[in-house]
Formats: structure tokens, C-alpha cells, sequence
């Protein structure tokens, strides 16, 4: 019996100790089965003001939260983990979940918040702010250094920062010149890897975005350098400026819609490649956008037009049409720059406080290698226009440096004019009224042009400039005392002088063949050169027939620098002939195709080509020696047209006009007479030779 009450006082403590057990488990709510409590959300979900901090709690003792905004259901290892409010920049929902080891998650709590509209931080009333496509940026509303309220991000090197805003209230950007915002960040060190900025101004019609977009990398860094200078402490504000008018000069970038409305804009803030991880607790803050119409840019009615399709320019009364305007290098004593009336109230270019440094302008034809690229190959000199504020402001300059420029790979041709420059100033420095001067830079070679230290650097920058540079070096005797003074710019320009002979323009430009092979090979083809009829250099093909003759003719096997820009000819010519008429006059017509040999570059296939063809021309050039004397092995010259204004006649209606550019191979195919070729009586040891390839332009 005894042991019967001991086993029965046994068995009730096991029953009690249970109890105790389960109903600690029951996490204060949230069951008996150990299951985590569903997390709470406060506010609650709803219409909230921006700016508005969550806070997340679980009821269950020892329990942690992960939460998401993705849309995606937190796990264990997925989502981020709670440590404190989250801020509501946008229209977002929160999803999260409970987790303690060695219990059941709990249920996800869903809470959808929506922002009221008008919501801001000083200046344009934003609705919703949020960063774009990168898990790597942390972003919010909350105090800046200074104690105000502003936007912040920060944890996003070396990955780009793309922020959006939306606005409460759409504006006509048509009527402003500039979007100005404030910027500072927690220390100068950060500052330092901003390598520039981009701004998007966007408008949506039926879930379309229209886009104006707009390069400003120099504003990033002058904001930068002011930090690292000390001109800026970190914490206070430095006002970032984006020109966003023609007349303010803005710096477009990629392809732009043109609509005028803007609701919406982005701000993309690419870091610089050196990056190394850092404290990604320092953060930059953003806050007053605005926008500004500065009358004092004057009203400018610049031409405006399409190059390319998509792109609006400036032309500035100049023949180059160009697409932006910028001083080159990341310097914080660039000074002030945009577009203003000269002193005779013509538009120009405008750089002033720049000295003593030295000032350089680029005059941008196109922001990449695929844009209006220009072959100033074609031309004998480059022009522009300058004038100043006073005559003494216009002395001070020293000389002139030019470059032409390649995007892209970024190739230089790089002349020195000096001696122009000071000419040109001196000629109005005894009648100096605001007028403006003319400098003439030699850019071919029969127009005497100057390389740089005699070194003209690489030549085929020349034939596709994107990038027209202008240094400008100031005298060492410049008196700093009044920088404000400014100088203009106006009517940059290219002219050819074929007075001058010889060269571009002047007759025939040979062509150098370095290789010459017959495309496929086989077919019983055989190549060869040497010195025939009287010619120094041909090139011969034998035993043929009645098999197409496909040949080229090779000016680069892959190189840029030896390819040839032929846009700026009318006509590819070479000469031909056979050891018989026979042979010569078994040949239908000709096919000319002006290739571009492949090497990787970025136009996906790079053996691109425009394609010719002209078998009338080449029947008439036969036809040429068929009457009178003898055949006597003479050449006969046939001239294809190359350019539209010559009359070409593009193969199948049609090629692609940017192998013109870059012409590496000239391929010619010549069909053989089908019908009356006399296979059975050919001499398989006659040949057809080639010479004399050339390139001319128009009367």
C-alpha cells in the first residue's frame, strides 16, 4: 500500500510539472502548441503620413522578427532582421514573421500602408520616396545632422544609388531652367565616392514612362570636393543645381520622350569603381527640392532639331550640330558657365571666374560611339567664334590646345595653335568692342595642321570626332582681382579649301591594300601580285570561271586605326583588265560590298557591310575597249558611286550605312556570263587583274 501512494504521489507531480510546462508555452497568447504569436504592427495599417515609423512587436518571451517589404514571406534566413521603426517613404507592405528556436514561426502578419498625398520635405511636395532595383541600399526619412527632416540613404557602394521620387503636384518643365535640391552627408571621406550623378525627369500615360534625362556627373563632384576641400563642413547643406532648360545647358543623356509634364524623377548617384567597403553607417541626406527660371540666361531661340532620331541640339549658329556643352575635368574652380548674350547681344557660350586655371570646353557632337560622329577628315580647318566682356579678360589667354575626340574608346587627335590664338586677339586689341574674333585651326595636313609636341596622336580619333576640346591656357601674369568677368563662345564650325590641292578633298585618295585574298578560297583560284602592264602594283586572279570571282581587297584585317571613313567620298574606282578581251568580256557586272571586319566591339555582329550593285557600269566600262585597234591589255577604269548624292545603288534596297565609317575590306564579286560562257575553250592560265584603288569626291 505505502508503495502504491508513493507511485500515485510519483505520477500526480509528472501530471502538475506537464501543466506548468504547456502553459509556458503558451507564449503569453499565442496557443499551447508552441507556436510563435503573430507580431503586431503600430500603427496599424492604413493611410499614414510620410515619414511615418512602424513599430513591430511579438507578445511571445525570447522571440525575434523578420520582416519584408518585397512582397516576399520572411523565413528564418530570409528577410531583414527587426532592430527598430521602419520608416514609410512610399506605399509599402510590411510582412512579417515571429521566430524562436526550436518553435513553430508564426503566422505572417500583412500590414499595407498608403501615403497621403501632399506629404513633403521642404519645397516640391513628394508622395513617395523608395529606392529602385538594389537589396544592398538602405533609405528613409528621419533627422539630418542639422536636426531637420530630410530623405537619407546610405549601405549602396560599390552599387549604384537610383532613387525615385513622386510628386504630389505635376509641373510644366518647359517653364524652368533648373531642379535644385540640398545635399550633405555624415562625413567628407563618403563624399568622396560619389562619382557623378544622373537625373530623370518622368511623366506616366497609360503606364508608359515619358523621359528627359540629364548627365551632371560635375555637379556630384564639385559638391565632393567641396567636402574634401573644407569649404563645406559635413552636415551642412550644399545646394546641387541640374539644369534641366536648353538655354540653362543642359547635358542629355541616353534616349529622351520630350514630354513636358513631370510628375515623377529620379536620381541615380553612380559610386566610383575603387570603392572599398567603408562605415555603411554614414548616410547622405536629401531634402527642398525646388525649381528655379533664371531670366537672366536671356531668351535664346536656339535651333532645335532631330540628329539620329531622338536627339534635340544646339546649334548655336554653327554647322556642327551639337548636343552639349561642358567644361572638362572635375576641378571645383570651374567657375560659372551656361548660355548668355555676349556684349552685342548675340547668344553664346558662356565660362567666367575660371583663372588662373586653365580653361577647357568641350563642344559635344555625341555622347557615345553610335552617335552623329563626325568626319572632320573631310574638312581643312576648324572655326569657332570668341569674344569677352573686355578686352583684357580676352588677352589673358595664352594659346589654344584642340582635341578631337572619340567617345567610346576614347581616341585624341591632339593639335597646338597658339600662335593662331594670339594672332586672332591681337588683330582687335586697337578697335575692341565686344565683337567677336575668329581662330581658324588647321586640321588636315595639307592645311598645315600643328600636332601637339609633334605628335598628332591617334588619327583615327579624326575621322569619328564626337568630342571638339578646347584648352585654353591663361597667362601667368593674370591679374585675379576681377574674375567675373566671362568669355563667350559662338558658331563652332568646319571648312574645307580645295584651292589648296592634294590631301582630302583636292583629287583621288589612294587606297592602301595590305592584303588580298579570294573569299571562301578553293574553286581553283589562284592570287598573286607583282608589277603588270606597266603598273608598279596589281593584283591578279586566274582559272575562275564560270564560277563567281569574289576578291578582297583588305585596308585593315581588325585594326580601327587603318580603317577608312569613306562618308565623306562619292566614289570607290579601280582599275581593271585581262591577258584577253575573251576573258575580260566574259564578266556580267560587278557587286561591291564595303565591310567592317568584327573584333568584339559593342554593334553585336560586327561584320556589318553596304552592299552595291553596279553591273550596267561595269559592262559599260568593258564595253569601253571592246571597238577599234586590238585589245592591248590596257586598264579600264570602272567607278562605283559610294555616296547617295552620286547616285549608289544599294544592293537589295538597302545595307548598313556605319560600315561606311570603317571600311576594312572592299570586297568585289564578278559574275560570269551564264548562258554563252565558253567552258569547254577557257584558257585556265588566263588571268583578270586589278589596280589603282582610289576614292574621290564630287565636282
Amino acid at each position: 500500500m505505502k508503495n502504491m501512494k508513493f507511485l500515485g504521489i510519483i505520477a500526480l507531480a509528472v501530471v502538475m510539472v506537464f501543466a506548468m510546462v504547456s502553459c509556458d508555452n503558451s507564449g503569453g497568447g499565442g496557443g499551447t502548441d508552441g507556436t510563435v504569436a503573430t507580431p503586431t504592427a503600430t500603427p496599424a495599417a492604413g493611410e499614414v503620413d510620410m515619414g511615418t515609423q512602424v513599430t513591430l512587436s511579438v507578445s511571445t518571451p525570447g522571440a525575434a522578427i523578420r520582416y519584408t517589404i518585397d512582397g516576399a514571406v520572411p523565413t528564418a534566413t530570409t528577410g531583414t532582421a527587426y532592430a527598430g521603426p521602419i520608416t514609410i517613404t512610399a506605399d509599402q507592405t510590411i510582412r512579417a514573421v515571429g521566430f524562436r528556436d526550436n518553435w513553430t514561426p508564426s503566422a505572417p502578419l500583412v500590414a499595407a500602408y498608403t501615403l497621403k498625398a501632399g506629404s513633403f520635405v521642404e519645397g516640391l511636395a513628394v508622395t513617395q520616396f523608395k529606392a529602385v532595383e538594389s537589396d544592398t541600399i538602405e533609405f528613409g526619412m528621419g533627422d539630418a545632422p542639422d536636426g531637420s527632416t530630410a530623405f537619407w540613404f546610405s549601405h549602396v557602394a560599390p552599387t549604384d544609388a537610383l532613387l525615385e521620387f513622386q510628386l504630389a503636384e505635376e509641373f510644366d518643365r518647359t517653364e524652368y531652367d533648373y531642379l535644385i535640391f540640398d545635399m550633405t552627408c555624415d562625413s567628407a571621406e563618403t563624399a568622396d565616392w560619389l562619382a557623378g550623378i544622373y537625373t530623370r525627369l518622368r511623366y506616366s500615360v497609360d503606364e508608359d514612362w515619358w523621359v528627359v534625362g540629364f548627365e551632371n556627373n560635375g555637379v556630384a563632384r564639385r559638391m565632393a570636393e567641396s567636402f574634401a576641400n573644407g569649404d563645406t563642413e559635413p552636415g551642412e547643406w550644399y545646394e546641387m543645381k541640374i539644369p534641366i532648360s536648353l538655354r540653362a545647358l543642359w547635358t542629355l543623356h541616353g534616349d529622351s520622350s520630350f514630354e513636358d509634364t513631370v510628375d515623377n524623377f529620379q536620381i541615380m548617384f553612380p559610386f566610383r569603381k575603387d570603392y572599398t567597403a567603408g562605415d555603411f553607417e554614414d548616410k547622405f541626406y536629401i531634402k527642398g527640392f525646388r525649381l528655379e527660371t533664371d531670366d537672366e540666361l536671356g531668351k535664346i531661340d536656339l535651333p532645335q532639331g532631330n540628329i539620329g532620331g531622338d536627339i534635340n541640339t544646339i546649334k548655336m549658329d554653327s554647322t556642327i550640330p551639337l548636343v552639349g556643352f561642358e567644361p572638362e575635368g572635375h576641378n571645383a574652380a570651374w567657375g560659372t558657365w551656361g548660355v548668355k548674350n555676349a556684349p552685342n547681344g548675340d547668344p553664346g557660350f558662356y565660362f567666367a571666374d575660371r583663372a588662373p586655371n586653365d580653361l577647357r570646353v568641350n563642344f559635344v557632337a555625341s555622347w557615345s560611339d553610335s552617335g552623329n560622329l563626325i568626319n572632320v577628315s573631310a574638312y581643312d580647318y576648324l572655326l569657332f567664334d570668341i569674344t569677352a566682356d573686355t578686352f583684357e579678360h580676352l588677352d589673358w589667354i595664352a594659346g589654344v590646345y584642340t582635341r578631337l575626340r572619340r567617345p567610346g574608346n576614347w581616341l585624341e587627335a591632339n593639335l597646338e595653335n597658339n600662335g593662331l590664338m594670339r594672332a586672332a586677339i591681337d588683330s582687335v586689341r586697337d578697335n575692341f568692342d565686344g565683337q567677336w574674333v575668329t581662330v581658324k585651326i588647321p586640321v588636315s595636313e595639307r592645311a598645315g595642321r600643328n600636332p601637339h609636341d609633334g605628335n598628332l596622336g591617334n588619327p583615327a580619333a579624326i575621322n569619328e570626332t564626337g568630342f571638339f576640346q578646347f584648352m585654353f591656357p591663361f597667362r601667368d601674369d593674370y591679374d585675379e582681382s576681377d574674375r567675373s568677368k566671362g568669355i563667350y563662345f559662338q558658331n563652332l564650325r568646319l571648312e574645307k579649301d580645295d584651292s589648296l590641292g592634294g590631301g582630302n578633298g583636292g583629287g583621288p585618295t589612294p587606297l592602301n591594300i595590305i592584303g588580298f585574298e579570294h573569299e571562301g578560297g578553293g574553286h581553283g583560284a589562284t592570287t598573286a601580285d607583282g608589277e603588270f602592264f606597266g603598273r608598279d602594283k596589281a593584283w591578279s586572279v586566274t582559272n575562275r570561271a564560270p564560277q563567281d570571282v569574289e576578291l578582297n581587297f583588305v585596308l585593315s584585317w581588325g585594326d580601327r586605326n587603318q580603317m577608312v571613313d569613306m562618308t565623306a567620298y562619292d566614289y570607290l574606282l579601280f582599275d581593271i583588265t585581262a591577258d584577253s578581251f575573251k576573258h575580260l568580256d566574259w564578266i556580267a557586272g560587278v557587286y561591291t560590298r564595303l565591310r567592317r571586319p568584327g573584333d568584339g566591339w559593342d554593334d553585336g555582329d560586327a561584320w556589318i557591310r553596304t552592299a552595291f550593285e553596279n553591273n550596267p557600269i561595269m559592262r559599260s566600262a568593258i564595253d569601253s575597249v571592246r571597238p577599234g585597234a586590238p585589245f592591248t591589255n590596257q586598264w579600264v577604269t570602272v567607278k562605283i558611286p559610294i555616296s547617295e548624292k552620286a547616285g549608289w545603288n544599294l544592293h537589295d534596297g538597302g545595307g548598313n550605312q556605319l560600315a561606311l565609317k570603317n571600311v576594312g575590306f572592299v570586297q568585289l564579286m564578278f559574275p560570269f556570263r551564264g548562258g554563252d560562257y565558253d567552258d569547254a575553250n577557257k584558257d585556265s592560265t588566263e588571268k583578270l587583274y586589278f589596280s589603282n584603288f582610289r576614292l574621290e569626291v564630287m565636282d
